[in-house]
């Protein structure tokens, strides 16, 4: 199977209006019980949507699941390293993550809205994202989303990151 199979309808809107703005035209046109994401220039990991979707069935009362990152790529899409290896921070996150220990400041807990998926009635509180940022719009939907919720975490490999020269978080480091 491939991504074409899936249930998925692509949205074109002709020109950028940043990347806050196409998530929220997406959650206004999505009608899934579950929502995720998935950057233009990043690759989902095999099993990298089924794990979070099986963990979610599971467990009923979780509405919200996060995955890690697979790995990074470059910008043709083979294996640059790992995520673990380039993040100083990176520690193992715990089974559950809640707003007060994210607050305590010793858990590095990756932003990328790709690695999680929600319970569309969850995201529905947590709301859209930012448009009036230009970078970190998915840190400060990570922190609404863990003021409303805990997130939950698997081990499961998601999504790889890829790494180019137009990657827009690097140019602002």
């Amino acid at each position: 199977r491939t991504v074409w199979d899936l249930p998925v309808r692509w949205i074109g809107l002709g020109k950028s209006h940043g990347q806050a703005y196409a998530q929220n035209i997406g959650l206004e046109e999505a009608r899934g019980r579950y929502l995720g994401f998935l950057d233009a220039d990043d690759r989902l990991a095999p099993k990298g949507l089924s794990a979070r979707v099986q963990f979610l069935d599971a467990h009923e009362g979780s509405q919200v699941v996060m995955g890690t990152v697979a790995g990074l790529i470059n910008s043709i899409g083979k294996m640059a390293g790992s995520y673990e290896a380039s993040n100083r921070h990176f520690k193992k996150l715990p089974r559950r993550i809640t707003w007060a220990r994210y607050r305590r400041g010793d858990l590095a807990v990756p932003s990328q809205s790709w690695l999680r998926l929600y319970r569309a009635s969850a995201l529905a509180k947590v709301g859209p994202f930012n448009t009036q940022l230009v970078c970190a719009h998915d840190h400060d939907h990570l922190c609404r989303t863990l003021k409303t919720f805990a997130i939950d975490t698997i081990g499961q490999p998601v999504a790889f990151y890829r790494l180019h020269g137009d990657n827009l978080s690097g140019r602002f480091v």
